[in-house]
């Protein structure tokens, strides 16, 4: 059954909405035509489909790709008028007549032929609409290859899909007040959901963009597009064969064409986190640390990349020029290699301290402390745990949990743990594509992520040349006269060269 009804629609109404919902769909990629009023040689558009659309499909009497030639046609047909079977027999009679003029009587060059009616169809077997098109495409299938009718079905998805020219025709394809109202409050709402999605993710990009310097003795707001250091890691062998053949065999970059082995680092002891945690995709990360090392300013800065990606492009490139990226990979190429994903960064003891002031257990699960504390929280929203999970179904998630040591009482980590659980199921039965990176100390870590299987990361002392980098960008930040920063890194310089 079709969703929307197209019953108060007159001719031209629906001829205009076809076509732009045709603008809408075919405009960017290939040449798209559309033919006013007036005689249109069995046409209301044609696109020429070039060979490098995603869609494209090579005709059968051709040797090698060449542009594929559409030609679309809209036929309104008066159900009320002429009743619903002799309305439906018309659509297979002009089906005909317009095959007969595209093919005889114009001759115009297709490939493919779209006839476009307000009707819905039956599917009755042999005697319903579409088994009656099915018989009578396959006697033209000879001079035309591809021969489709959309119908009031196939116009009801391209609405859905296409909110513009939706909206703009709503009044019409919505009969009742009821259903408009509903419909209308419908949108309000995932608008508003879309919203206050967009204002997390500005949050982010605002109050995660500065390194917390001040917990180190530093003053605040040291930009971490400024300071920021791609630390280097190594694998910890948890695989059941090496680690080196193993990322081979089972990470995968995002680009098409491209193998792991050309951008893996041959030396596992001294890997660089854009690598492990980019390009050695696994659904499931440990990332262990000791004090100091930078675990929690990296889950920071990967959070803060994964926002700035989605609403403020020119500071992810900012950010991704702090990286140390395989040698075939720039910069500006690296989001065709990495997806984006909308990020959500836990800190481990906020959540324990929530969980243990909530009186009703049942109301400590972790994606009511995401609605509840990172977002509703931080911009005057009112969502529920549902539209996180509608959250996770349409888009890739990272989900960060920092900070595990951070929670002595084992048995809230095993609570952490189940909540964990409860959350990835609840999201992956929609299909949500969802990769969680739990941090901790080595020794605060009590294997409670092992169920998961992760791929376990250790971070690395900070290495000269890093530590060495990491000042002279720092005091670059800090120290505005040339002459200062100079006498300070010689200072810095004598303090490394003398004993300890």
């Amino acid at each position: 059954m079709s969703k929307y009804s197209f019953s108060r629609v007159s001719p031209p109404e629906l001829e205009s909405m076809v076509q732009a919902l045709l603008e809408k769909t075919y405009r960017a990629d290939g040449n798209l035509i559309q033919f006013g009023d007036g005689k249109d040689g069995g046409r209301e558009a044609t696109w020429t489909q070039p060979p490098s659309h995603p869609g494209y499909k090579r005709p059968a009497n051709q040797d090698k790709d060449i542009p594929k030639e559409w030609v679309f046609q809209v036929k309104y047909h008066d159900e009320d008028g002429r009743g619903w079977s002799v309305a439906r027999d018309a659509v297979v009679a002009d089906l005909e007549k317009e095959l007969e003029k595209i093919v005889n009587k114009y001759k115009v060059p297709c490939h493919a032929y779209v006839l476009i009616t307000n009707l819905a169809f039956t599917g009755a077997r042999n005697v319903g609409t579409r088994d009656k098109v099915t018989s009578l495409t396959r006697k033209w299938q000879q001079f035309i290859e591809e021969i489709y009718v959309w119908d009031a079905s196939d116009l009801s998805r391209m609405l859905d899909a296409n909110e513009s020219v939706r909206t703009a025709y709503i009044d019409t394809i919505l009969s009742g007040d009821i259903l408009k109202a509903l419909y209308k409050e419908a949108n309000f709402q995932a608008q508003n959901r879309e919203s206050s999605f967009r204002a997390y993710l500005k949050y982010i990009v605002e109050c995660e963009g500065s390194a917390r310097a001040e917990e180190a003795g530093d003053e605040p707001n040291l930009p971490l597009y400024k300071v920021f250091i791609d630390l280097t890691l190594r694998i910890r062998e948890t695989k059941p064969e090496n680690s080196l053949e193993w990322l081979k065999k089972k990470a995968r970059p995002n680009r098409p064409n491209t193998s792991i082995s050309s951008l893996l680092p041959q030396n596992l002891s001294q890997i660089r986190a854009s690598f492990a945690l980019f390009f050695a995709y696994e659904p499931y990360i440990l990332l262990l640390g000791g004090p100091g090392l930078g675990k929690s300013t990296l889950t920071q800065f990967l959070t803060l990349y994964q926002a700035a990606r989605l609403i403020d492009p020119s500071l992810a490139s900012r950010l991704a020029g702090r990286l140390k990226l395989p040698e075939i990979v720039k910069t500006e190429d690296l989001d065709s290699y990495v997806p984006p994903r909308f990020p959500f960064r836990v800190e481990l003891r906020r959540y324990a301290k929530w969980m243990s002031q909530e009186q009703n257990q049942s109301s400590t699960k972790l994606a009511r402390y995401i609605v509840v504390e990172l977002i509703n929280a931080n911009t005057s929203s009112t969502l529920q745990m549902e539209d996180v999970f509608y959250l996770a179904s349409q888009n890739p998630l990272l989900l960060i949990l920092d900070g595990l040591d951070e929670v002595p009482n084992l048995k809230t980590r095993q609570e952490i743990m189940q909540n964990l659980q409860i959350f990835l199921r609840r999201a992956t039965a929609g299909r949500g594509d969802i990769q969680v990176i739990l941090s901790s100390r080595p020794k605060g870590y009590s294997n409670e992520f092992e169920k998961f299987e992760p791929l376990i990361w250790e971070l690395n002392e900070l290495a000269r040349a890093d530590f060495d980098e990491y000042c002279d960008r720092w005091l670059e930040y800090r120290i505005r006269s040339a002459d200062e920063r100079k006498e300070a890194q010689e200072r810095i310089s004598r303090g490394m060269r003398s004993e300890a």
